[in-house]
């Protein structure tokens, strides 16, 4: 079970992950898929904050949650 963390304090955390005692034995597959979530967010992220910047350039209104 992953809860997010709303803020992201000075360790950037952005969450707490718990494994419950049915998922100990994949440790190893359930640590790597969060990691795999977490980097696409970040992408998600970079790319929102980009195209936000080239629509402020160009002056135009932009809208991407």
């Amino acid at each position: 079970m992953f809860f997010p963390s709303w803020f992201e304090g000075s360790g950037n955390k952005i969450g707490r992950l718990e494994i419950l005692d049915r998922g100990k034995g994949m440790i190893d597959v359930i640590v790597v898929s969060a990691m795999v979530v977490q980097e696409r967010t970040d992408e998600h992220k970079q790319a929102a904050e980009k195209a936000r910047e080239r629509a402020a350039i160009a002056g135009v209104p932009f809208f991407w949650p």
